[in-house]
């Protein structure tokens, strides 16, 4: 995805992964990469999983907002409050 707003551009990547499958760094390498080609003005990822230490590592030194499964979560919770948290834990899982 590519966001923008008040002149701004963030680039955001998205990946539906099972808990055992951490995001590592070549991934953010690449989210990364596109970044500085578009010169994009920042970044995030996303993903139904986690993050390895180098991933989160990379993430910190090039300003790179991290969201995993528990964040999105989260903010899905808050996003619909009415729904029930099963269900919006079972959307991450999907």
């Amino acid at each position: 995805l590519i966001l923008k707003r008040d002149g701004r551009r963030i680039f955001v990547e998205i990946k539906q992964y099972d808990a055992q499958h951490k995001v590592g760094r070549p991934a953010l390498m690449k989210l990364h990469s596109a970044m500085m080609h578009e010169r994009a003005d920042g970044g995030a990822f996303v993903t139904t999983s986690s993050f390895t230490e180098p991933a989160r590592e990379f993430a910190e030194l090039n300003l790179i907002k991290l969201i995993d499964a528990g964040e999105l979560s989260a903010r899905l919770l808050a996003a619909f409050p009415r729904e029930e948290s099963a269900i919006v834990r079972a959307m991450c899982r999907r």
